[in-house]
């Protein structure tokens, strides 16, 4: 539950798109925080959210869009 309220004041801070893939993970090095946006949108997020958030690391990680092809097209 801590987690689920951390994800949505961290949102309504940064007034972020609830659109996006949102997760707190654990590795070696602490908790992180991670953000899956869209790639075009990755750039801009980096300079606006701080690497750390209340001691948890963010990671801002991009997504290139997949295409879809039509059988007839391949």
């Amino acid at each position: 539950m801590k987690n689920k309220k951390a994800l949505k004041e961290f949102r309504e801070e940064f007034l972020l798109d609830e659109d996006y893939e949102y997760s707190i993970q654990q590795d070696d090095g602490g908790k992180t925080l991670d953000i899956i946006v869209p790639e075009g949108h990755a750039q801009f997020l980096r300079q606006k959210i701080p690497r750390r958030w209340r001691g948890i690391r963010t990671m801002i990680i991009s997504r290139k869009r997949k295409f879809k092809m039509d059988e007839d097209e391949i």
